[in-house]
Order: structure tokens, then sequence, then C-alpha cells
């Protein structure tokens, strides 16, 4: 058994490709889709038969059963993406002060759904300033990744709403562990921490993620682009196959907002705020990407410490930096963050030296850029 999911998530059409997945939803590494690229055709006599079927009904029953009525008000932003078909439907069965935006299904979409883009999410945090709503939910154009704003209109990076969803599951389980992927924030990691949990880092990309979740029985985990993921043992007794699915982080996100009394703001008010990039996705040939990832490893070694599990982690104390080939396109992805505005702003000019000698690398110019300081109004 196995399935195939096409989609281009949030790139251009001209990315369409497949995510394979194995017998019980377990997503196939490299090796096991070269596997599969090699098996050939299958026969008439296995080929089986064609069924369709609307799931959403099933789903959305699903959501509604497993998440309370809440008084909150949300904007939602599918970004005229499929999640259009269910995400403000879902949200809609738990609050009556549900407002959507872009919400109509349309092959090239009107609207870029990519919540890790500020500049998608401007609609949204001016639908929830306009209405006076408590925040604004975004989703990719398929649906598997999420992005907030706060009744303010300000975003918060994927990595801060995994440290506050952390909190129901570690008020009930205290010193359980959360997974974090490789680009994510110090301050996240320190806020699980200082609410009892145990914060672990793998390397980003789902299929490597979703199978750790599962071999360690981790039941809580996202990645700083958005991907929100949760297994069994979240909310308790129910059963979730560790999947990351951006409208049941919503909906979670919703519950627990609404049984806590807070607003986003409030529950992120103890999180440190640091000087931070956004994911930088540098512009990089495919043949060269991996190559540069690693020249940046090398470029501190001996000097830092380098953590080389997924590219090149480089820890200089007062701050870090993290290079990696994209899994998806032709560039090489870098965040970076500090302890202060000095810390970074050196950090910034050790990167432009370490990439000085890859003149394949375009868009460096984006690290000179102004950090970020906390969640801040998009646009």
């Amino acid at each position: 058994m196995g399935g195939v999911i096409v989609t281009a998530s949030h790139n251009p059409p001209e990315y369409n490709g497949f995510k394979l997945l194995g017998a019980g939803a377990v997503p196939l590494l490299s090796e096991g889709i070269a596997a599969v690229a090699r098996g050939g055709a299958a026969s008439s006599a296995s080929r089986g038969a064609r069924r369709d079927r609307d799931i959403v009904p099933d789903y959305l029953e699903m959501l509604a059963g497993r998440f309370p009525r809440v008084g909150l008000r949300a904007a939602v932003d599918p970004g005229n993406g499929v999640v259009s078909r269910s995400g403000p439907a879902a949200l809609a069965a738990l609050s009556d002060g549900v407002h959507a935006i872009h919400h109509t299904v349309m092959p090239r979409g009107a609207h870029v759904a990519d919540p890790q883009e500020p500049s998608t999410m401007v609609d949204l945090a001016e639908t929830v300033t306009t209405l006076g709503l408590d925040l604004g939910i975004a989703w990719d154009a398929d649906g598997d990744r999420v992005g907030v704003v706060d009744h303010r209109g300000y975003r918060y990076e994927a990595d801060w709403l995994v440290a506050l969803l952390a909190r129901p599951l570690l008020a009930r389980e205290p010193g359980a562990a959360v997974l974090l992927d490789a680009k994510a924030s110090r301050s996240a990691v320190e806020a699980i921490a200082a609410h009892g949990g145990s914060a672990q880092i793998a390397p980003t990309g789902y299929p490597r993620f979703r199978r750790r979740m599962r071999e360690q029985g981790i039941a809580f985990g996202g990645e700083t682009s958005g991907h929100i993921m949760f297994g069994p043992g979240y909310l308790g007794e129910e059963h979730y196959p560790w999947l990351d699915d951006g409208v049941y982080a919503a909906c979670a996100l919703l519950g627990w907002l609404d049984g806590s009394g807070l607003s986003l703001a409030a529950a992120a008010a103890d999180i440190r705020v640091r000087p931070a990039s956004p994911e930088l996705r540098l512009p990089c040939p495919d043949a060269e990407k991996a190559m540069v990832a690693a020249g940046v490893g090398d470029y501190w070694a001996g000097r830092f410490a380098v953590d080389r599990s997924d590219g090149a982690r480089i820890d200089f104390g007062d701050g870090w930096a993290h290079a990696r080939p994209s899994n998806t396109a032709p560039v090489l992805s870098l965040r970076f963050e500090a302890d202060s505005l000095e810390a970074y702003g050196r950090i910034q000019e050790w990167l432009l030296a370490a990439l000085e000698g890859h003149r394949s690398v375009q868009g460096r110019e984006q690290i000179m850029a102004s950090p970020m300081l906390g969640p801040q109004r998009p646009g």
C-alpha cells in the first residue's frame, strides 16, 4: 500500500511533482523514491481500479469532533488554493466569526499562497485590523503549511508558532519532546524549555522530519517553513499519524487560545526577541548548492562549532547561521540570528565573506537587509 500526492505546494505550476508515501502514510526518502523509479510500469493485473471520492466532508466532520467551539473571531486566507475547500469551512464550524478572503479555488491562483513570505500576508493583516478581529490565519496552496497574524496584524514566524502550540502538550506532559528544524530560532528553543519541554533539532524536510517523529514517538513538532506536525497524544487519546496539516494546526491554535483566555500577542509576550533574518532563498544552480552549503561550513571550521547534519549550521556563541541546499528549488537556503544588533551586523559581514568565493550564488545583497525584531506588520 502507498500513496501519491500531486502538488507544487507554494511553488509555481511548472514545479508540479509527486509526494510519494509508503504503507501507513510514511513519506519515502530519496532511496525509496529511486526504487519506485526503477520499478518500471505495473502489469495490467496489478493496476487495480479507480474510485473517485470526496473526502472533504469526512475531514470536516473529524475536525469538528476533535476541537471545541470558540468565541474568537478570525480572518482566513487559503490563497485560492485547494485548501479553499476545507480551511474556511473547518474554522467556520468552530467559530461564528470567521471572515474568508481569497477563498475560491483557481488553477493558477489569483493570490500567491506562501505564508513564509510576509508580502503574501498583507491582505490578511489588513482584514484583521480593519474588522477588529482576534487573529488571522493563512495557508499555502496545498494546505500543509500555516502562517498567523495577531490582532494588530503582526506576522509570526512559524518557529514561534511551534513554541506556542507546544504548550497544551507540555501542560499535560511535562518534559515532552518537541521537534524543530535546524533553522529554528534560539528564542523558540528557550520558550519550549521555559514551559517544561525538551526541544530537539532535526534536519529540514518533511520526510525525514516526520519519520523521526514516528521513530521516536514525538507527539508534536514543526519546521520554520510552516509545516506543523501532530502525532498521537498531542490532544490526549486521539490517533493522528504524524501528518503535517495547516488546517489542523489552525484549529488547534484557536482551541488553545480560546481556552487560555490569552490573545496571540499576550501568549507570545514571554518569547525573547532577537534580531533574526527570514529564511533567505538565494538562487544557486542545483549542481552547486550542496557544495556551496558545505563551503560555508568549511569557512568557519576550526574556529567555531559547525553542525553538518543538514547543510552547515555554525554556532558563533552570540549568534548562529545556517546554510543548506533547498530540497525543492535551485536555491541556497540561508538563515541567521544573533543576541544583539551588534552581533547580527558582524554575522552579516562574515556571511558575505564566506560566500565571496561562490559567485554562482545570486541575491547576496539580501544578507545585508535589516533584521526582523519579533513579530512585525507584513508589507
